[in-house]
């Protein structure tokens, strides 16, 4: 009993992780998940026309080769699309919660294309090989795009489950002594990848989290340094015309000064009483000070 209510908090325990994960982040994380998806992208879309090559390649072992080229025309065409629709990321003038939505569409448009691979292995295959084949290229392809769609976690999620969704559907039609051990091994997949893409973004969404701090400290380090700098050029102003003002006022008591001396000396060579000579020494004594 006591595993079981275990087994429950630790289920339910993931289900909050996951509804966390799954929330859109602030605007200015998103704005980092949509510009280094979009930094991606080119490699993405180039890697995936290469391997619809393979993909035709090796299904056309299972799958007649004219079906499997009509497939690769319409995955070229959604690559096609995706690039157009992904030229003008980020868009300046919108809110990027739309730009990682366009991104989220592309990416589920991928997915579906890889997906309708188990469509194909349905309808145009032989037996069970084309299936088999289907599910080896979709979990290479879905593992290839990983570490390039996971930061932004909704979007891969999307991509995922629609390529994935394909070949169950498939096994499920099928049926058969391989579809139980398939559908097992494609879900232990699909779960195994969901948790690496959940890792990756919280990677990812860390390191984001650390640039825009230092970003934050830099700017208030440049705050404070010109705030010190003002503060030492208001500081240098007010010595100089400190300066200035005790030159100015040297210079304008130095003259009276000066003719006060000379006032004090001719008055001494006078004739005077003895109480005005006193009175002369005072004054020398304090024109002196």
């Amino acid at each position: 009993m006591h595993r079981i209510d275990a087994w429950c908090a630790r289920a339910a325990g993931w289900r909050r992780a996951w509804r966390v994960a799954l929330r859109w982040d602030r605007d200015e994380v998103l704005v980092e998940q949509v510009a280094l998806l979009r930094r991606n992208f080119p490699m993405t879309l180039w890697a995936s026309l290469v391997t619809s090559v393979g993909t035709v390649w090796i299904m056309s072992l299972a799958v007649p080769r004219v079906p499997m080229l009509w497939w690769m025309a319409s995955h070229w065409l959604v690559v096609g699309g995706v690039y157009l629709a992904l030229r003008r990321l980020p868009r300046r003038h919108l809110r990027p919660r739309s730009d990682a939505r366009r991104l989220m569409a592309c990416m589920t448009a991928m997915g579906m294309t890889w997906g309708s691979l188990g469509g194909m292995a349905l309808w145009h295959g032989s037996g069970t090989d084309a299936v088999v084949y289907a599910i080896g290229i979709l979990s290479t392809v879905s593992s290839g795009a990983l570490g390039l769609g996971a930061p932004l976690l909704r979007g891969y999620m999307a991509y995922l489950t629609f390529a994935i969704s394909g070949v169950l559907i498939v096994l499920g039609v099928l049926g058969g002594p391989i579809a139980l051990p398939g559908c097992v091994l494609v879900m232990v997949y699909y779960l195994l990848t969901s948790m690496h893409a959940h890792t990756l973004a919280q990677a990812a969404r860390d390191s984001i989290e650390l640039k825009l701090d230092n970003e934050r400290l830099v700017g208030q380090l440049r705050a404070q340094t010109q705030t010190a700098m003002q503060a030492q050029a208001a500081a240098e102003q007010a010595n100089q015309e400190k300066s200035r003002f005790l030159a100015a006022a040297s210079h304008d008591l130095r003259q009276p000064l000066h003719a006060l001396g000379l006032f004090l000396d001719t008055l001494g060579r006078s004739p005077m009483s003895a109480q005005q000579a006193t009175v002369l020494g005072h004054a020398r004594s304090a024109s002196g000070a």
